[in-house]
């Protein structure tokens, strides 16, 4: 392929990591021109079509375009990966703690039943306050300290 089979550009307000790329399809087994998008292994930098990338298998957060790379990448990616994981877990147990409270309340349960499982939510909220703190200064933007002050006014305000 020349110069012209691939053509890139930036998404608008995009992270500078994500990039839409215009491929023939024949490149990809079909007859027109197909868009891919592509991302970036965090341990080389290179730009591959997300299909190619695999992600961490502990936090997924980050993803790797070899072994090699998420070996080289290991030391450096180890301090983040625990929090980004920690984070992770922190996000499905208030996930499922609000699944049990509506369950509860759907269910019919008695008010202790209830009780119990708002309880549980607002102690899962303030442990993903407590992750998002953590992670908040490995993320590039404030969304992450937005969230930890939503989940730690979520974990006061529930009874």
């Amino acid at each position: 392929c020349g110069s012209s089979a691939l053509t890139s550009t930036d998404r608008p307000g995009g992270s500078s990591s994500a990039r839409v790329v215009e491929v023939p399809a024949a490149a990809l087994g079909g007859s027109s021109i197909k868009k891919v998008k592509l991302k970036e292994c965090h341990g080389c930098a290179l730009r591959l079509p997300r299909s190619q990338l695999k992600f961490c298998a502990r936090c997924m957060r980050v993803r790797f375009c070899s072994v090699k790379c998420r070996d080289g990448a290991n030391a450096a990616h180890r301090k983040a990966c625990k929090v980004f994981a920690a984070a992770t877990a922190a996000e499905a147990a208030v996930v499922a703690a609000a699944a049990a409270v509506e369950t509860a309340i759907a269910g019919g349960q008695s008010a202790d039943v209830v009780a119990a499982a708002q309880a549980a939510y607002a102690a899962a909220c303030a442990a993903y306050a407590d992750a998002a703190a953590a992670l908040a200064p490995l993320a590039p933007s404030g969304a992450l300290a937005a969230h930890a002050v939503a989940y730690a006014a979520a974990a006061a305000l529930a009874p």
